[in-house]
């Protein structure tokens, strides 16, 4: 039919000791580096967070989501290793992130003013 186009069906496969591999690749050759962010934004490409442990496992000790679900579902699965979510988290969420450990990308100075009216008994 014109104009439809096809659909291919696609598979991908990570190899998670390849993974493992390569961040410790990274590691060794930026020794003094103190993070090893881990990016996980928009579901790890498309892939699945759940990727984190491998990562944790094999020295990325920070990783990066792209928004505040992202930043929930990787705390679901790992409680203690710091999620930076490069979004701006909205107002109403701030306290679940400051609970759940979530560092926040500030973007603008409105935004940070905002942010400090919500947060005067909080530490962020």
């Amino acid at each position: 039919m014109k104009g439809q186009g096809s659909m291919r069906k696609t598979f991908v496969e990570i190899d998670l000791k390849q993974l493992g591999k390569n961040v410790k690749e990274v590691i060794k050759s930026y020794p003094n580096y103190k993070y090893v962010i881990g990016v996980l934004k928009s579901d790890a490409y498309g892939h699945g967070v759940e990727v984190v442990k491998t990562m944790k496992d094999n020295g990325v000790n920070y990783v990066a989501v792209s928004y505040f679900h992202e930043a929930l579902k990787v705390r679901e699965l790992d409680e203690d290793i710091p999620i930076l979510c490069m979004q701006p988290i909205e107002l109403q969420n701030v306290e679940e992130a400051s609970l759940k450990h979530i560092t926040l990308t500030v973007h603008d100075l409105n935004y940070l003013k905002d942010l400090m009216q919500v947060s005067l008994n909080r530490k962020l």
